[in-house]
């Protein structure tokens, strides 16, 4: 009986919480963010892309996987000249510049100590 209600349980996470067929993408994101103005969706299982177009149909776009069904989305090129990843970037160096300036700053001090 225990090991049914665990199969039930697995079985019920696997069909309602685990993750759909299709990730949907926000409008310029995405392996296809570039080339499409509106939302998006790759079919995880067969890499098919869709758009979503205004009378609510999905158009195919092309397919984003090379051989199988198994590899990983194609990559966005374009996607670190996107301007909230390069803000991001510029965020990341002035906070790697304010950790060296500190760390020169506590070195001198440590220094000048007898």
């Amino acid at each position: 009986m225990k090991k049914l209600l665990i199969v039930i349980v697995i079985g019920f996470v696997a069909y309602f919480i685990w993750p759909t067929r299709y990730a949907v993408y926000a409008p310029g994101e995405g392996p296809f963010g570039a080339q499409v103005d509106g939302p998006t969706r790759v079919d995880r299982l067969t890499g098919e892309g869709a758009m979503l177009t205004r009378s609510g149909a999905w158009k195919p776009l092309g397919n984003t996987r090379k051989a199988t069904a198994f590899e990983q989305p194609a990559i966005d090129p374009n996607a670190n000249r996107r301007p909230s990843n390069l803000h991001n970037q510029q965020v990341r160096d002035q906070q790697h510049q304010s950790i060296e300036s500190t760390q020169k700053a506590v070195d001198a001090a440590t220094q000048q100590q007898p």
